[in-house]
């Protein structure tokens, strides 16, 4: 159900070792590469998007009870660092995967596919 991936500072599909670990699935989604992802962003608010970021914050709201948006834009950090603090003032909610145990996150990779698992299921799904 992904339109495309909006790519800030990272690698995209035409590096090599994007397109290794792709194995071909690289060619069935588009990629917006944009040099400020600020303003990609804000492009997308003003056509009607809502900007979801998946950080672990206060204010987040456990995935599987997030009444997820039919337009969105979801914002992936850093693995390291998270979402930038520009981008984060951007985001209208915040959602987080409920963790257990000692780590408090998973790998960027497969927390898109938890978080957008969820969005696709809906609210109240658990």
């Amino acid at each position: 159900g992904v339109r495309s991936v909006i790519l800030g500072n990272t690698a995209g599909k035409e590096d090599p070792r994007v397109r290794k670990t792709a194995m071909g699935s690289h060619e069935w989604i588009c990629q917006e590469s944009c040099p400020d992802l600020g303003q990609a962003l804000l492009d997308k608010k003003a056509l009607g998007y809502r900007i979801v970021g998946l950080e672990t914050l206060g204010d987040s709201i456990a995935c599987h009870r997030f009444s997820w948006p039919p337009k969105m834009v979801l914002v992936l950090g850093n693995e390291e660092y998270g979402i930038s603090s520009h981008v984060l003032t951007l985001c209208d909610g915040f959602v987080h995967i409920p963790m257990m145990g000692q780590k408090n996150s998973l790998n960027v990779a497969s927390a898109a596919a938890v978080a957008l698992f969820q969005a696709r299921l809906g609210p109240g799904f658990s």
